[in-house]
Order: C-alpha cells, then structure tokens, then sequence
C-alpha cells in the first residue's frame, strides 16, 4: 500500500521551514492513485498524500475507480488526470459511507503547506 521509497520530507528538521512549492516535477507514484497535483508537475505537500490515501481507500471499498479499467488496461497519465478531474466526488464515493466523501473534500481543501487535522481525520473514520 505504501512505497516509502519515494517518501520525501515535507520540511527541513534543523532549521523548520516547510519545502517550497515548485512546478516542473515528474510523476512520481502509481497514477492510479496519484492527486491531481503530481499528475500537474506540482510539488506535493501533506494534502496529496491524503488525497491519494483517498484514493486507496475508495478503491478497495470499490474495487475499482472510474479511471481503472476491467481489463486493468495501462492507461496513459494524460488519461487518467483527464478522468479524475471529470469524475465528481459524488460519483466517486457512491455506494461507500460519506466519511470517505469528506476525507477526500478535506485533503482537497488544504493548502500547499497547511496542517492537516489529522484527529479529524481518525474521527471520521472511528465514526464509521
């Protein structure tokens, strides 16, 4: 589920500051359940990885998500990116509990270098 291969930190320990915000970087991931950001070249921030912890999440619930095809087809980034930002929140949490709704609108919500709640987070899915 998780590669920490790739994982990177979001600020420096010695001296605090929070990475800057860049444009330009690849695709770094499965893009099955990148965040839009990392489809765009963005820097990613906390808020990506609860997005695609979304995504995840939203998948195994699922079994599938709107850009996965049945014959798990390799689709190009372009197509993916152009899908998820097609589907509506709605249409991607149908049928699943709202928690997961609102995790997703959550992560969606934060900026670049913004705290996550991540105690809000837990109490919506202790909620379940």
């Amino acid at each position: 589920v998780i590669d920490f291969g790739i994982a990177k930190k979001y600020w420096n320990t010695a001296t605090k500051p929070h990475i800057p915000f860049c444009q330009g970087r690849h695709l770094t991931g499965t893009p099955a359940f990148a965040s839009i950001n990392n489809h765009l070249g963005l820097e990613l921030g906390r808020h990506d990885d609860l997005e695609s912890l979304a995504y995840m999440l939203i998948y195994f619930l699922h079994g599938s998500l709107a850009w996965l095809n049945s014959d798990h087809e390799k689709l190009s980034s372009s197509l993916i990116i152009e899908c998820k930002v097609d589907t509506t929140i709605a249409d991607l949490c149908d049928g699943i509990p709202a928690a997961f709704a609102n995790i997703f609108v959550y992560s969606c919500s934060l900026s670049f270098s913004e705290d996550p709640d991540y105690d809000h987070l837990c109490s919506l899915l202790h909620n379940l």
